[in-house]
């Protein structure tokens, strides 16, 4: 088996945990060493037999190969983890995939990548690295996405949509087919995108309309 150790302790961290676990439910693959995270200065046990170590700075101890997952939904702290984390050359960074996911014909990822429950990707869809789907989402035909992008449980988007990085998209929002998203925006929940948007903004309602960003 190889060990994986998730950066975070919270909520999702523990989802995280269950999706490790669903995976080796199906084929044993990953013993998990525990969680790290900079809330925690003392061993604190976490979900299961699974404690918290303490401090993410810990992982600098560690020298045999290490697989890492990030249980942070926040993905400007994933991507400055990361890169913090990189420059060891024993870590490394799988995607990880619960066993319900539907993958479509010519189904393209990077690395890093967590993708929960019961999510769908059809046909030619092509997703970065560093991206978040939780439970449910749904990806259309010739879809794109960029990196370090959170998509929250019940998210749609339509065929052919084009989408950057770091991206928020809160509980059931929405893109109709043939749009596209820059980079950096909040897309909140059950809000329905009917045009393309460009970089920096928050999205609210049906149809989106843009919002003073919070």
């Amino acid at each position: 088996m190889k060990k994986i150790a998730i950066i975070g302790a919270s909520g999702l961290a523990r989802e995280i945990w269950d999706l490790i676990n669903a995976i080796n439910d199906q084929k044993l693959q990953w013993e998990i060493i525990g969680f790290y995270d900079d809330a925690y200065a003392t061993p604190t046990q976490i979900i299961g037999d699974s404690i918290c170590h303490g401090s993410i700075s810990l992982l600098n101890d560690v020298k045999e190969e290490l697989s890492i997952a990030f249980g942070i939904a926040n993905r400007e702290v994933v991507s400055n983890v990361f890169h913090t984390l990189s420059r060891k050359r024993n870590f490394n960074f799988p995607n990880l995939l619960h066993p319900s996911v539907e993958k479509g014909f010519d189904f393209k990822m990077g690395k890093g990548n967590v993708i929960a429950t019961q999510t769908v990707f059809t046909t030619n869809v092509e997703i970065g690295d560093f991206n978040f789907f939780n439970t449910c989402c749904g990806i259309g035909h010739d879809s794109k996405i960029g990196n370090f992008n959170c998509f929250m449980p019940r998210v749609q988007i339509s065929g052919n949509v084009i989408i950057g990085d770091f991206n928020n998209f809160y509980m059931s929002s929405m893109i109709v087919q043939d749009k596209s998203v820059g980079d950096k925006n909040t897309i909140f929940a059950a809000t329905l995108l009917t045009k393309s948007i460009k970089d920096n903004r928050t999205y609210f309602g049906v149809p989106g309309k843009k919002i003073p960003n919070l």
